[in-house]
């Protein structure tokens, strides 16, 4: 079973990775939100995108109303 979990994401599991995966799954209700603005075009979605790169982390973070929070039993700071 750990194998196939492993082969599933291409490497092994462990911390790092998990928080990771955690990270991306946190921030997919604000590029959901995004996509909504754009009228769901993935055009206007794909340039708002991008022109958040310009941004902090901080700054992308919080326009994606991303929050950081307690990971594996510590603070993170993702």
């Amino acid at each position: 079973m750990r194998r196939k979990r492993e082969a599933s994401f291409g490497r092994q599991l462990n911390n790092a990775r998990l928080a990771s995966i955690a990270t991306s799954h946190n921030l997919v209700p604000g590029f959901t939100r995004m996509l909504r603005d754009c009228d769901g075009e993935l055009e206007k979605f794909y340039v708002a995108e991008s022109a958040m790169k310009a941004l902090g982390k901080e700054d992308r973070r919080r326009r994606l109303g991303s929050k950081v929070g307690h990971l594996f039993g510590r603070m993170t700071s993702l």
